[in-house]
């Protein structure tokens, strides 16, 4: 009849699970009065006849089993999993709980599994939870002698005899073999750690927790600390006490945590042979370093991870080891485990065997990346994955682990790693060499694509080192592309096309300073089926990057594909037709000086201004000066354009700064610019700043508004949103000194347009908050459906207060005209 206990917890959990009752409700339930009452009366029972010595060992195993069964119901009621753990610990007696620890406390005692204890954190002494669990019982447990347990179970279950422990020789882990008595003892400590194993951290009514459920888990604690883990008893009760402690819904303290540790830990040396135990701990001690990441306690925790870097240090997991590929995906998850425990992750150090952490042991980090050069493909694939851990935003913290100096010093360790690895293939003969390269070209790309979707200042490099692959290591291209296809869409991209061609300036700059040839850029990555259709798509950013690295031979070849051959000069014509753009890359290396121009600590700038000369000088004897100076006055409004899209405006100081394709300037250096550009347009004319001189031209300052609009609307992330959006303000804060001349009769549309605009992306911005995100194989883990992405969350609050600020200035200006005209 004991049964009906389980049974009544499984109706509850269907319940919950189909929402026709709520985890509010338990506490209420007459049905959960009677499985209490059920199972008091049942650890009345125990607790008197085990004095007596009445009761038989395979009816307490049948009672436990029952328990068990009770307590698997939480396994798989999904949402409702912590709800229907509580509902279990609510219905375990202090009677029961008190049986339960008497035997689990034989095992010490009477010498299974006793011995020299392990060293303690703080060596504990008796306290007031021990003096909880000195339980009283009520008359009617007194007088239980009398009653018998036969009523709360089957007249047909039976369970057999195991053979004595000694027995049989097997498994430290495995119960053949042990005594009825032992497996008893052993079954109650699971049960205990079950119980302890949700503390309310799964969401379910804390009103059904118990004042006892500290005490039980100190008094497992001090049991597991007395044990020996060199024998079988002491070592099963450590990884079943591990395991229910260390569950993500148990929050263990500090000097219990650095408690289990060191037991682990102990237990690794004695058993380092034992390649089935080894795995086992190796796996509880990746559940416990989970515990180690927290904000209230640094300098334990951080002693937490020591203990837990020296126990994985003294386990030599390598390949040089000899092992199997089991030991070495455990020993590379807790590797990995520890890593993401880690505050200072760019700084830590793996400790020694002794638990040293000095400068002569090695880094963290490059342990890790170690990994990739591994020859188990799961170690290479689960390495892979983790770097999505290293370059992406920490959960727990809302930044990002590493700073952007250290991503980029670890994206080229990384890098290294990815390549010595594929040139390690060559070590390989026949099948195994070709399994060998499959693994870690897969390894590779799947590294390179989380980098691109968990870092924005590393993603550009990303998408090149793709690229390189393809042409250096020759990966398959199909596979790539399929990879980059992934990238885009977990970014928001619509296609990979529009995704590679916003990284084309990143790329092509970057190919041509490695000293490649234009023509082998894989092209097919950019949705590209001829190399003559990629130069007609994207011409207008590949010339201004071959003009200002001084390559004319390869502007002439592409103006062969893209002018044909009909032209009287296609070189000339394709100079042209691009001349803003070539125009504001190579002007405002040159036109901005001193200090708070181009940045002084870029050890390039020099070589960069020099080259720009160069390229400046040839492209003028190219095209001709007249020619430019018609050029100029004609498509004025275009160039304006081209320059205020080369802004970097930094990154907000909550965000990862953001890489953009080159050149690109900041607000004093475009400034300059246009300050130049104004007296180098103006020779001759009576206009004296860059706003009149637009106004010579009908509607100039309605094209630039309207471009700069379009941009910020093909924007596909935040981050590049915000970036058009002050280069939006900058040219309507020029507007904003000139708005009392009238701006050639426009100032009525302007202000008109302006406060559409900025009104136009508010609602934008508010309706993007509000989408679903999509997941993909890149993405990083979902976040709730009223926020943005994680990389780009930070950005809205930003751009809010750019775009309100711009719309109160409007107002302001509105009122001001209303009373001017």
């Amino acid at each position: 009849m004991l049964s009906l206990c389980c049974v009544n917890v499984m109706v509850v959990r269907g319940l919950l699970m189909n929402g026709a009752l709520q985890a509010g409700d338990l506490s209420q339930l007459e049905l959960l009065d009677y499985g209490k009452e059920l199972m008091r009366v049942a650890g009345c029972v125990l607790m008197s006849t085990d004095r007596a010595a009445s009761l038989q060992q395979s009816q307490q195993l049948q009672l436990l089993s029952i328990l068990r069964q009770m307590y698997a119901c939480s396994e798989s009621a999904g949402d409702c999993a912590g709800s229907v753990a509580q509902l279990c610990r609510s219905l375990m007696p202090a009677e029961l709980l008190q049986w339960l620890l008497k035997q689990a406390t034989k095992l010490v005692k009477q010498g299974r599994a006793a011995g020299a204890p392990v060293a303690t954190a703080t060596g504990r002494k008796r306290s007031d939870f021990d003096e909880l669990m000195e339980l009283e019982f009520n008359d009617q447990a007194a007088a239980g002698p009398s009653q018998d347990l036969s009523f709360f179970f089957d007249e047909d279950d039976s369970m057999s005899q195991s053979s004595d422990m000694s027995a049989v020789q097997c498994s430290p882990l495995s119960q053949e073999g042990l005594s009825e008595q032992v497996m008893l003892e052993l079954d109650c400590v699971r049960l205990l750690a079950r119980y302890c194993a949700c503390d309310g951290g799964s969401g379910g009514p804390s009103s059904l927790l118990l004042p006892c459920d500290r005490a039980v888990s100190c008094q497992l604690l001090r049991l597991v600390m007395e044990s020996d883990v060199k024998q079988r008893a002491g070592l099963q009760m450590l990884v079943a006490v591990g395991t229910g402690l260390g569950s993500d819904d148990h929050r263990l303290s500090d000097e219990d945590l650095l408690s289990l540790l060191r037991c682990v830990s102990a237990a690794l040396r004695h058993h380092a042979r034992d390649q089935v135990v080894v795995i086992t701990l190796l796996d509880l001690l990746t559940t416990l370093l989970r515990h180690a990441y927290r904000d209230d306690n640094d300098v334990a925790f951080d002693e937490c991870r020591r203990v837990g870097g020296a126990a994985l240090a003294a386990f030599e997991w390598r390949d040089d080891a000899g092992l199997p590929a089991a030991s070495k995906m455990a020993a590379a998850a807790c590797l990995l485990s520890l890593a993401g425990s880690v505050g200072d992750l760019g700084s830590a150090r793996l400790a020694g065997p002794g638990g040293e952490a000095g400068d002569e042991c090695p880094l963290l980090l490059a342990t890790c990346l170690e990994l990739l050069r591994n020859d188990s493909h799961k170690v290479k694939m689960l390495t892979a994955d983790a770097v999505k851990m290293f370059f992406g935003v920490d959960d727990r913290t809302g930044h990002y682990r590493l700073t952007a100096a250290e991503q980029e010093q670890l994206f080229v360790k990384l890098c290294e790693h990815l390549r010595e690895s594929l040139d390690d293939v060559g070590d390989y003969k026949g099948v195994e060499k070709r399994d060998q390269l499959a693994s870690r070209v897969y390894a590779l790309v799947t590294s390179l694509a989380n980098v691109a979707t968990s870092s924005p200042y590393c993603e550009k490099k990303a998408v090149l080192a793709l690229c390189q692959v393809v042409t250096d290591y020759g990966v398959n291209l199909d596979d790539v592309r399929e990879v980059l296809r992934d990238v885009a869409a977990a970014l928001g991209y619509p296609s990979l096309k529009c995704y590679m061609q916003t990284h084309l300036g990143f790329l092509i700059s970057a190919w041509l300073d490695e000293g490649e040839k234009l023509d082998s850029l894989p092209y097919a990555l950019f949705e590209c089926g001829t190399l003559e259709e990629f130069y007609r798509q994207n011409y207008q950013q590949l010339v201004p990057h071959l003009v200002i690295h001084d390559s004319f031979d390869a502007v002439r070849t592409l103006a062969l594909h893209v002018c044909g051959g009909g032209a009287v000069d296609p070189a000339l014509t394709l100079l042209v037709e691009c001349f803003p753009a070539v125009f504001v890359h190579v002007l405002p290396l040159f036109a901005a000086g001193g200090a708070g121009g181009l940045d002084d600590g870029d050890p390039d700038a020099e070589v960069k201004v020099k080259r720009a000369i160069v390229a400046y000088h040839k492209f003028e004897e190219a095209v001709t000066k007249p020619v430019m100076n018609q050029l100029l006055t004609d498509r004025l409004d275009e160039v304006v354009v081209c320059l205020l899209m080369l802004l970097d405006p930094g990154s907000p100081a909550s965000s990862m700064p953001h890489a953009l394709n080159p050149p690109a300037f900041n607000a004093y250096t475009i400034k300059t610019t246009l300050d130049y550009l104004t007296t180098y347009c103006k020779a001759g004319k009576t206009q004296s700043c860059l706003v009149m001189l637009l106004t010579t031209q009908q509607d100039n300052i309605q094209k630039v508004l309207l471009a700069l609009s379009v941009a910020m609307a093909r924007a596909y992330t935040l981050l590049e949103r915000r970036r058009v959006l002050l280069m939006y303000r900058l040219f309507v804060r020029l507007l904003v000194r000139y708005l009392s001349s009238g701006l050639g009769g426009a100032w009525a549309f302007t202000l008109r347009d302006v406060v559409h605009t900025v009104c136009r992306h508010i609602g934008d911005l508010r309706l993007q908050a509000e989408e679903r995100y999509t997941s993909s194989p890149f993405s990083p883990p979902p976040t709730p459906a009223t926020c943005p992405r994680p990389r780009e969350r930070a950005l809205t609050s930003c751009i809010r207060r750019e775009v309100r600020a711009i719309y109160f200035v409007r107002r302001a200006l509105a009122v001001e005209q209303k009373f001017s005209y």
